[in-house]
């Protein structure tokens, strides 16, 4: 069974942010790594966007012979919604992730409020076993750019903390 894990967070909470911060951390004790744009294009490095917060994006990791997939997206149910139902296509699994077909951790995004057509609506309804799915919180919204990245580094532990953990 796919476990999931659910970073919260409300509208530009910094999700995304966390999920950047969680790349690099993961990046460094993975065997094997690959960064996708939302259109499943390989790229070299994170994007930022001109305001200067990271773009969207899908990352690949195998750590300790595990398939982790990281998706940053999270604001618009129906985007991780196809995301997610493109993760299930055994065919597609195997030609983009080395012949894998089975994903051991999924780590998606989804705003705070739980309402008709939000992304964590959506999460609840797809994943109905509660013990298949674990939800972290991001923390207040950092006022500071420049402390933005260290103030996730917290969550981005905790969560990998969990996870090894967890198997």
């Amino acid at each position: 069974m796919t476990h999931h894990i659910i970073i919260r967070g409300q509208r530009d909470g910094g999700k995304t942010t966390t999920c950047a911060v969680l790349y690099k951390e993961l990046k460094k004790v993975a065997e094997y790594s690959k960064i996708l744009t939302m259109s499943w294009k390989p790229i070299e490095t994170l994007r930022l966007t001109p305001e200067g917060n990271y773009s969207d994006f899908i990352a690949v990791f195998i750590v300790k012979g595990k398939l982790i997939i990281l998706i940053s997206a999270g604001d618009i149910a129906g985007d991780l919604e196809d995301i997610l139902n493109k993760l299930s296509d055994q065919g597609f699994l195997s030609s983009v992730f080395e012949g894998r077909k089975k994903i051991d951790l999924v780590i998606c995004c989804a705003r705070s409020r739980n309402v008709k057509g939000s992304t964590i609506r959506m999460l609840h309804e797809r994943i109905t076993d509660p013990n298949a799915r674990t939800e972290f919180w991001v923390p207040e919204k950092t006022l500071s750019k420049s402390d933005a990245e260290e103030d996730k580094k917290i969550l981005a532990k905790k969560i990998i903390k969990y996870f090894e953990n967890f198997n």
